[in-house]
């Protein structure tokens, strides 16, 4: 085995020792260490002095001195070197991780030597807990434009960004694979397109391009980028629970009801973190269409996170950045975090940056709104916060400046911190603000 050692030694009068080490194989690499030592002598002297008149007193003292040096010996003396390769466990099932390849210009074998070249392959091979990572191919959608229905517990992932992934023996980090994301869309005409990426339970989506605008009839809604929840069956879907949504860039222009992510009728919702996705809007009529939307949802923490929420120009972009409408009736809670997120508004009708209506006979809702950056046309409110049931509560803090909206407050709370500048931007609600 190669490798190699080096030490050197200052004494300081006798009394005092300087001494470092370097040393290299192949095995532990370079490894380096140093002390200090004081010397405290007992006795007296032996009284050998080195003479100038006489070479060998000189000779002796060297001798004495290389006599009295220290034995270096190495504690650990590598002598082998050994590859241990083991299967990722998912710490889910205690099974190893199963991987579907897709790439649009390959051979359809689903490995990763031979991936499908369609997402519909993947969808149909693939099982619960298993993982479907996609390769841009030639930079289009095409094998990649037909909706795709996810199982529970499985993750939709783009080559493009890096994944960790989770093992029963620390976390796996996945490299970027690519330079770009993979473009995703749903390609099918009204009335059979729904979304380009539907959920189930406990599902992952992370890093693509996601274009809900290349497809859709003139006059009807066009697909979700990401959906899940029963309304989106006429109330026979999944009551699906559980997701995470990150690094993807989210595109929809036009059509009632086209929003970039919804959830809808979720009873159950569970744990959702959408963070640090980018949502782009082409639409310059319509007054219902939300970045993000979830809307009779109940059981559930929703965290919003470092999203940016773009606009084309002050009349073309999403109508709502952020829109939440609680469940009617019952007593579960649904609390939502919105933190750090830029939001950009259009100047469509009833527009906002973000718009919670919470009424009385909805379930009680708690509301974190802190660090946002919302821009909007003169006379489009920022917020438009509703809060008139008696158990909900608002928490707004803003500490990089005034936030301007609209707040009406009958019987619910709003707990206020920072510097605000409440006005009644789009002269179509009182104000009424409690702290």
């Amino acid at each position: 085995m190669g490798g190699g050692e080096g030490r050197v030694a200052l004494d300081i009068f006798d009394y005092i020792r300087i001494e470092g080490n370097m040393s290299y194989d192949r095995i532990f690499r370079w490894i380096g260490q140093g002390q200090i030592s004081i010397v405290i002598p007992f006795g007296s002297s032996s009284g050998m002095v080195a003479k100038s008149s006489c070479g060998c007193c000189n000779a002796n003292v060297a001798l004495r001195e290389r006599l009295y040096q220290r034995v270096a010996r190495h504690e650990i003396i590598p002598v082998h070197k050994q590859h241990v390769i083991a299967p990722a466990i998912n710490p889910a099932t205690n099974q190893p991780y199963f991987f579907w390849f897709v790439d649009n210009t390959s051979h359809s074998d689903g490995t990763f030597e031979s991936p499908f070249n369609t997402l519909l392959d993947a969808q149909d091979a693939s099982n619960p807990n298993d993982i479907i990572y996609v390769y841009p191919g030639d930079g289009t959608d095409a094998g990649m434009n037909q909706c795709i229905v996810l199982q529970d517990s499985q993750q939709l992932l783009g080559s493009g960004v890096t994944h960790p992934i989770t093992t029963t023996t620390g976390v796996v980090t996945i490299p970027a694979l690519s330079t770009t994301s993979p473009l995703i869309s749903n390609g099918y005409p009204f009335p059979y397109q729904l979304a380009v990426v539907l959920l189930n339970n406990s599902n992952t989506v992370s890093g693509f391009t996601i274009d809900g605008s290349l497809s859709g009839t003139v006059g009807y809604s066009k697909p979700l980028c990401i959906g899940g929840g029963p309304d989106l069956f006429s109330g026979d879907g999944p009551d699906m629970t559980n997701a995470q949504i990150d690094r993807n860039t989210l595109i929809m222009q036009g059509g009632v009801g086209s929003d970039a992510i919804q959830f809808s009728g979720n009873e159950h919702l569970g744990n959702i973190v959408i963070e640090n996705n980018t949502f782009l809007c082409n639409d310059t009529v319509n007054p219902y269409n939300f970045a993000i939307s979830i809307q009779g949802a109940s059981n559930g923490v929703v965290s919003i996170l470092g999203n940016d929420i773009q606009r084309t120009n002050e009349s073309v972009g999403y109508n709502t950045g952020i829109n939440f409408v609680p469940f009617d009736g019952g007593s579960n809670l649904l609390c939502i975090d919105i933190l750090n997120n830029t939001i950009a508004v259009a100047n469509l009708p009833n527009a906002s940056g973000v718009n919670i209506p919470v009424d009385s006979d909805q379930e009680p809702f708690c509301v974190n709104l802190q660090g946002n950056n919302v821009t909007s046309p003169s006379g489009v409110p920022g917020y438009v916060l509703i809060n008139n049931e008696s158990s909900s509560q608002f928490t707004l803090a803003s500490p990089d400046g005034a936030l301007s909206g609209v707040i009406l407050s009958n019987s619910g709370t709003f707990q206020v911190s920072g510097s605000f500048n409440f006005t009644n931007d789009c002269g179509c609600l009182p104000i009424n603000v409690e702290p």
